[in-house]
């Protein structure tokens, strides 16, 4: 079966919203290729891209403390920006 066909179908049957880190892994290809991708169901109106920009990171992921956020000021100035995508419902 077509790729863009599964990418549909995976998304509309998903009946929630999907990260695109979420879809890179189930379908084993790189972020930038799923993108591109998805793009053309959202171009064509039938899959919604949502973008979401969550609370700041964590100081753990932004200079690689383990022992997690000591708020240092590079995590307080990266927020983290997430996409998703999901079926639109008047489809």
């Amino acid at each position: 079966m077509n790729l863009l066909i599964q990418i549909r179908d995976y998304i509309r049957d998903a009946q929630k919203e999907i990260s695109l880190s979420e879809l890179s892994h189930h379908f084993d290809q790189p972020e930038e290729v799923m993108q591109d991708m998805v793009k053309r169901w959202v171009d064509k109106g039938v899959i919604e891209r949502l973008t979401i920009i969550s609370d700041l990171s964590c100081a753990a992921s932004a200079c690689g403390n383990s022992k997690g956020c000591s708020g240092c000021p590079s995590a307080l100035a990266m927020p983290k920006m997430m996409v998703f995508y999901k079926w639109k419902d008047s489809v």
